[in-house]
């Protein structure tokens, strides 16, 4: 039953700060982006610091949005939740999972990598059997989704990301559950699957060094497929597939 002040875009004072019982609202209201031109806002609710609340009052928390047009306007928003806690969410149907994918993958020139399971099962240096949780032989659940807000298409292709056998540094303290041997741990996410490619570009470029990002770009998307799909299909989680090397 708590409603704020509704605030307009103010680019040269744009941060506001509202308390009620319920918790209290920082919202920002910045001008046009210079990298697109487009409005950004930014909410933040936390707990109050009076004596009415020690925590955010939960249920059904409302952002109404005012267009200053009589034209339809997209709004799109995320939700950055504390990595401790997982319970706000969007409610249908104004939620979905696609338009993930955020900088630097978002940008046009550079080569996007999805990440692709390639191991669910493992033992570790004690013996112990480890299931990752993932699903074999698919993009990893991890794996940000395209496509962007403004149609491109994204990710560019997938390649293995998974509980990657990698080096173990001496600076390194995982948990003896991610340790192969004493030598080589596992670990996953898109930062494993990127080096893979990189790793591709770079023999592309020692054939031919005359490449640029874009033609590599071409070469890595017509190597690469969706399973059981016809080439050249897009997928916004495989991007246009997985890459088969053999075939650059």
């Amino acid at each position: 039953g708590f409603v704020t002040d509704f605030q307009p875009v103010k680019p040269n004072d744009p941060s506001r700060s509202y308390l009620n019982p319920d918790g209290r609202i920082d919202v920002s209201t910045e001008g046009p982006s210079p990298l697109n031109n487009d409005h950004n806002f930014f909410v933040v609710i936390r707990p109050s610091s009076t004596i009415f609340a020690s925590s955010i009052a939960t249920g059904i928390w409302r952002l109404h949005l005012r267009g200053v047009t009589s034209n339809d306007i997209q709004a799109d928003a995320w939700l950055l939740d504390r990595s401790d806690r997982t319970d706000a969410l969007f409610l249908p149907p104004h939620v979905q999972n696609s338009m993930t994918i955020g900088s630097p993958g978002s940008a046009a020139g550079v080569i996007t990598v999805g990440s692709y399971t390639t191991r669910v099962n493992w033992t570790d240096v004690d013996g112990n059997s480890w299931t990752g949780g993932q699903t074999l032989d698919a993009p990893s659940g991890f794996s940000s989704e395209g496509p962007l807000r403004d149609g491109s298409e994204k990710p560019d292709l997938c390649a293995p990301g998974s509980q990657i056998a990698a080096p173990l540094s001496m600076d390194s303290s995982p948990d003896s559950s991610m340790v192969l041997t004493s030598k080589i741990r596992l670990m996953q996410g898109t930062s494993m699957a990127c080096p893979f490619v990189s790793g591709v570009v770079a023999l592309l470029l020692q054939r031919d060094n005359t490449h640029d990002a874009a033609g590599a770009k071409v070469l890595l998307r017509n190597a690469s497929a969706i399973p059981g799909q016809p080439a050249n299909s897009y997928d916004t989680k495989w991007g246009f597939g997985l890459l088969d090397c053999s075939k650059l």
